[in-house]
This record gives structure tokens, C-alpha cells and sequence, in this order.
């Protein structure tokens, strides 16, 4: 809990409250407002008109408080109405829209100007300065002797006794954003109402007053239901009233029509639930005792939540809002000294452990209750497939392993755009966030993938070894990544387009933005004199590969099954060992090929592509009797390849050569980034020959 017991750094000398002017919104929730602020204060504030955003529905929530904007804010708490007060304010420095709050607060002893005359309302209110007005407004201070020897210590004092300053994270003498005043005023509407019983002594001669003796102040209770709408907190007095509910000020002020209930929101987490006149306002769930972004073991978290709360708490588990049925009373402290014990892993019944790389584990430890609450929350990446301006929502795609968004899970934003990637989580069936992604790109100077796995087959830190780096930073991937979807060593030197979690885990790469070295495979064997498809004499393996400038290598390569015919991406390492990763179906002839009037396209096995801009082409110009023989032409893109016809299929050619036509898909697309094409018709000379599926290359050296 933060408060301002650590802030008392003394020496004002203004002792004036005073206001916020807001301007009216019918936004539900506001654009400018996150998880990182004050969300429930902001919003359960709106829902009854006491702080609202500006016309554009933001809350501007570190814009200052000026005194003439405090009183706003104070006069909307109240329920003054203030066209009453209008021209009775005795202040000459007080605009004309805000003088009639400030005549409110004036006149109800709220607040006071610097003299007689002056007000100062453009100054910027300070956090004890609007803790002494909402205290007012409570029934505190309504005797000089309440202030002592100075009102700011005084003020400071009494708030700590009443929680008031309860995740306000602003000091003393500093100036309140709208941020924290909010959360200031929403802790008053918690606390309970109070009335003075003045036993002092007081001895008058003319004008002057002597008080000896201090104000006592009690809390104004009711046995009626309204007095637990907000609290069910009962008087400890040992008057008449004893055993009745105390009145907190949002309870006094809205006679039970704005409500809080403990609950558990979605994800299992203790949480804060606001109705106001039966409409809800929303569910906030409790600031996390420990939070954790990466894997947890049992011995983490009998570290975080203590001996006792390990050995004697009753524990409740949840994964994606769902109990896990695993974890009881002293369950945890038996696995305590494991530190390679995963807590609740594979407690899903999957293969995978529920809490890893960027997956948000969140633990309450609720010493009334005796309760360790264990919320895990995993994380993925989507794109937005469609923005409904009109309605204010979004549609997401989803892009992860696991939870599948699709055009029924709408999600109320209006901050995305369409073909955004961003991050989301999921539980009770439906969206429950949504933030956009980092993007990150550049080249890849190192990939690592992990193959560590324990005697069951199961990893042993999930997904943790798994890794690649771009302009000196390693990145690790989130937990819902697909293993397909992570680079391989192939990427190694060529550029990588990714999406990052909060926590700065990749949860998606563009595939369509990653760069390879591309190469088509003319033949691969482990015979040094042939290596053609069938040879078997040594053990090493070698390649013949066409690259995309038209040259031909021979290479050798650590991959032990053959890729000719393949478009292949590569990579290599110090010893020159070439590494291949197939980028295409081998295609073993083309039909319908049909390269002219910057359109390109053609058919092979069963599957139809095209080409653009991009597209290399990788065209055989002779037809060679040998490997030495070959002369090819590189084009890229198909405005600058030339026209190129084909016949069809030949399944009853005789011939040897080799397959016509290989292509790179791009995702799920049939989008060819390498075209190779041998034996064909180039701007109408030749004939087209496709050779058989089942037929290898006839050339050999």
C-alpha cells in the first residue's frame, strides 16, 4: 500500500482547497485512461458525474488540478446546486464559470481564499490541500483547534488514520493530477461519515476566543440496508448505536444507489464490483501481493507468500479464469524445496506448463481470510481483422496457439485500426483485453532452439531455450507461440519482422516480412562425385544449389534427406556447413504456365500461384546436357520477367529433365517469392517440357 505517511516534507503556506473544471462525456470509459491508473476511481467517479473526461472523451489523467477546478470537483461530490450560490462569491479573481462553485465551497466551509479578496484559483491544488477538502466534506475539521500547530501535519495525520491517502502515490506539497485526485475522492467515498462532539472548553473576551480541551469526532451510524451498499462495517461505540452500520460518505451522499460487492472477476482474481442505480459500472480487481511474467516453480512462490500462507492458507488456483483442481491447504509447502517443480504444471492435462514466458501469474495473499488467490493469465497475439467505428468496437484474428478469437468475440476499443497486431487475453468465453503490440524488425545475428526435454518427453523449461537476437538484444518467445512459427537457424542474416507482449516476449512474426537467402536444390546425394538423389557411397552430404543471382555452388550440407527439387531458404556456419530449410512443395511439373502482360501465374500439384513485384525468377536459358552447362537469368518481379507460355502437363514425356516450376508460398497465401523454370517457352520460342514427378536428373558430373 503506498501512502503519504513517508511524504511529510512540511513548510506550505497556503491553506486554501479548492477545484477541477471537467466537461461532460458519454463515454463508457476513456482512451487515455489504462490499467496503469487509477481505472476503477476514473470510472466509478464518471458513472456519477463527480470527475468526467473533456469533449474529445479523454480523461487526461496527469493533467494538474487547479484550485478553481478543485472546487468543481467538490461541488459535484456534494450535490451542491450551484446556480444557487451564483454571485455571492466575495473573491474579485474568480472567472465567471467558476465562481459559482467556488461561492459553494465558500460558503459551506469547504474552502477560503488567500484574504478577503483573493481566491488564486488558477493555482495548482496540492494533495493536502485536497485532503483537507474531501475531509471537510467527511465532517473532519470544523474547529480551529483541529489544525494545532500546523493544518498540513494535522491533515496528514487524520488521513493516514482513515486510509484515506490508500494508493496515492502523490507528495504533500506537490501538486494533485487528475490521476490521483481521483483515487483520493473515491477513498473518501469509503470512509465513513463522522460529526463532531465539541467538549472543549471555550472562554470569550470581546473578540477574541481561548478553546482549551481537543474535538472528538464520531462516526454517524444507521441499522437501515442502505448503510452497507459500500461497507458492512459496524460501529464499535459503546453508546446506543453500538452495533450499527457506519454511513461512509458514498453511502450518505447516494442513499444506497452506488454499491460495492467483493467479488472474483473473470480470471478468478479478488476484485471490487460498482453498480450504480443497478447498472453496472464495472469489476477492478485487487493490486497483485506478487506478480510474475515467466515460469513459477513452487519454491518461487513459497518464497513470495511466506511460510505461514505456504503451510496453513487455503489456496484457490485459477488458468484463464477456469479453478484448477490441484493445489489445497499445505499442498505447496510439500513441493517447496523442487525448484525445478513447476507449480501447477501441466495441471491443464496438456504437454505444456501453464505458467511460462509471458504468461502473467498474479498471487493475493489475504491474511483475514487466510486465502492465497493464484490467478494465471496467458497472453496472445491477434490482428484486427474489422473496426465497427459506429458501435465502437473491434474484431480480432487470432494469431497464437490456444484461445481462437473470431468474428463473434468483439471488444469495445476504438483506439486500433484495422491490420493492427496487438495483444489480448481471454477467459469466461470472451475477450477481456486488449493493448497493441511492440513491433520490432532488423536482422538476425543468432538463432538458438532448444531440444532439452525430461525423461517424459516434456521440456523442462518450456519454450526458455528457444530464442534469436536482432541489433544486440536476445528476445525469447511467449509461451503461445507455435514451434512452426519460430525462426530457424536459416534466418540467421536476414531480416525478421516481430510483435512483442508487454513483457517484451515475441508472441508473433510477420512471415510475410521475413527476408531469407533463397536457393533451388538442382541435386543433393552423399556422394562427392555425383551426389545426385540415389548416391550412397559417404556419409557427408552435398548440395548443388541455383542461388537468386544465378549461380551455381556446391556445398555441403548437414541436411540427411534430399531437398532437390526444392526452393530452399539457407544458412551457413564457420565451417561453411550449409544448413536447408524447404520453402515450397516440390513441384515435379507445372501445368497452365502463363507468364505476359505483368501478370503471372501457373498450376502444379493441384494448387494454384501467382506472382508480383517481389517474385525472382529463376530462368534456364539452354538446355545443357550437364550441370556445367547451365546458364540462368535472374528477374524480379513480373513486369520485368519476359513472356513465358507453357503447354500443360506432359505425363507421358520421356524425357529427363528436370521439374519446370518450384515456388515459395508466402503464410497461407500461394503468393511465389522464388519462381524456377527450366524447359520452357520464353518469349514464344521453344517448346514446353515438364519432366515426370517420379523421375530424377539425368545430369550428373
Amino acid at each position: 500500500m503506498r501512502n503519504l505517511k513517508r511524504a511529510l516534507s512540511l513548510g506550505l503556506t497556503a491553506t486554501m482547497i479548492s477545484g477541477l473544471m471537467v466537461m461532460g462525456s458519454s463515454a463508457a470509459s476513456y482512451a487515455d485512461v489504462t490499467s496503469e491508473n487509477h481505472q476503477e476511481a476514473i470510472e466509478v467517479l464518471k458513472s456519477v458525474g463527480i470527475m468526467t473526461g473533456d469533449e474529445k472523451g479523454n480523461f487526461n489523467p496527469e493533467a494538474k488540478v487547479t484550485r478553481n477546478e478543485m472546487a468543481v470537483v467538490m461541488s459535484n461530490l456534494m450535490a451542491y446546486n450551484v446556480k444557487t450560490y451564483a454571485n455571492t462569491s466575495p473573491f474579485t479573481d474568480v472567472p465567471d464559470w467558476a465562481e459559482p462553485y467556488v461561492a459553494a465551497c465558500y460558503t459551506n466551509g469547504i474552502t477560503s481564499g488567500y484574504d478577503k479578496v483573493t481566491y488564486g484559483g488558477s493555482d495548482n491544488v496540492t494533495t493536502a490541500q485536497a485532503a483537507l477538502m474531501v475531509m471537510k466534506a467527511l465532517g473532519y475539521f470544523q474547529f480551529q483547534s483541529d489544525f494545532g500547530a500546523d493544518w498540513q501535519l494535522s491533515t496528514v495525520a487524520q488521513g493516514n488514520k482513515i486510509d484515506l491517502f490508500e494508493d496515492v502515490d502523490a507528495p504533500v506539497k506537490e501538486a494533485i493530477n487528475r490521476n490521483e485526485l481521483a483515487q483520493l475522492v473515491l477513498n473518501a467515498l469509503e470512509s465513513g461519515t463522522v460529526e463532531a462532539d465539541d467538549n472543549t472548553i471555550k472562554v470569550e473576551n470581546g473578540d477574541t476566543t481561548v478553546s482549551a480541551g481537543k474535538v472528538k469526532y464520531n462516526y454517524i451510524t444507521s441499522t437501515k440496508d442502505y448503510a452497507k451498499a459500500i461497507k458492512e462495517v459496524r460501529s464499535t461505540s459503546d453508546t446506543s448505536d453500538a452495533g450499527s452500520y457506519v454511513v461512509e460518505l458514498g453511502e450518505k451522499l447516494y442513499d444506497g444507489d452506488l454499491t460495492k460487492d467483493r467479488t472474483g472477476d473473470d480470471f478468478g482474481r479478488p476484485s471490487n464490483k460498482w453498480e450504480y442505480q443497478a447498472k453496472e459500472v464495472g469489476t477492478y480487481p485487487d493490486s497483485a501481493d506478487h506478480t510474475f511474467t515467466a515460469n513459477v516453480t513452487s519454491k518461487a512462490l513459497y518464497n513470495a507468500i511466506g511460510k505461514t500462507a505456504a503451510e496453513n492458507y487455503d489456496m484457490n488456483v485459477y488458468f484463464n479464469g477456469e479453478p484448477v483442481d490441484k493445489y489445497g491447504k499445505g499442498d505447496l509447502y510439500k513441493n517447496k524445496a523442487d525448484d525445478d517443480s513447476d507449480f501447477v504444471a501441466y495441471a491443464d492435462a496438456s504437454d505444456k506448463a501453464m505458467t511460462a514466458n509471458g504468461v502473467i501469474t498474479e498471487v493475493f495473499v489475504d491474511g483475514t481470510d487466510e486465502v492465497v488467490t493464484v490467478a494465471i493469465m496467458e497472453q496472445y497475439a491477434a490482428e484486427v481483422l474489422k473496426v465497427d467505428a459506429e458501435d465502437g468496437t473491434i474484431t480480432l484474428s487470432g494469431l497464437s496457439e490456444g484461445k481462437v478469437v473470431d468474428a463473434k468475440d468483439e471488444f469495445e476499443a476504438t483506439e486500433f485500426a484495422e491490420d493492427d497486431i496487438v495483444i489480448y487475453t481471454y477467459a469466461n468465453d470472451k475477450i477481456q483485453s486488449v493493448y497493441a503490440a511492440e513491433k520490432i524488425e532488423g536482422d538476425v545475428t543468432s538463432v538458438r532452439i532448444n531440444t532439452d526435454a525430461n525423461a517424459d518427453g516434456k521440456n523442462t523449461d518450456p519454450g526458455d531455450g528457444d530464442r534469436f537476437t536482432v541489433g544486440g538484444t536476445t528476445y525469447k518467445y511467449n509461451k503461445t507461440m507455435a514451434k512452426a512459427d519460430k525462426l530457424g537457424t536459416d534466418n540467421v542474416n536476414n531480416g525478421v519482422v516481430a510483435y512483442l507482449d508487454a513483457q517484451g516476449y515475441v508472441a508473433y512474426i510477420d512471415e510475410s516480412a521475413i527476408t531469407y537467402d533463397y536457393a533451388y536444390v538442382l541435386s543433393m546425394g552423399n556422394d562427392q562425385d555425383k551426389f545426385d538423389q540415389d548416391s550412397h557411397k559417404g556419409t557427408t552430404y552435398y548440395a548443388r544449389l541455383v542461388l537468386t543471382d544465378g549461380t551455381i555452388v556446391k556445398v555441403e550440407t548437414d541436411n540427411k534427406s534430399s531437398l532437390a527439387g526444392h526452393i530452399v531458404s539457407y544458412s551457413k556456419d564457420k565451417n561453411d556447413v550449409y544448413s536447408l530449410s524447404s520453402r515450397s512443395d516440390k513441384i515435379a511439373f507445372a501445368t497452365d504456365l502463363d507468364v505476359n502482360n505483368d501478370k503471372a501465374s501457373f498450376k502444379a500439384n493441384g494448387k494454384t500461384y501467382t506472382a508480383n513485384a517481389n517474385t525472382i525468377f529463376i530462368v534456364a536459358d539452354s538446355d545443357p546436357d550437364s550441370y556445367d552447362d547451365y546458364d540462368f537469368t535472374v528477374y524480379t518481379g513480373v513486369k520485368n520477367v519476359p513472356d513465358i507460355d507453357g503447354q500443360g502437363a506432359n505425363t507421358t514425356a520421356t524425357t529427363d529433365d528436370t521439374q519446370a516450376v518450384v515456388s515459395v508460398k508466402e503464410g497461407t497465401t500461394n503468393l511465389a517469392k522464388v519462381v524456377y523454370i527450366e524447359d520452357a517457352d520464353v518469349s514464344g520460342a521453344g517448346q514446353v517440357i515438364f519432366a515426370k514427378a517420379n523421375e530424377k536428373p539425368k545430369y550428373t558430373k
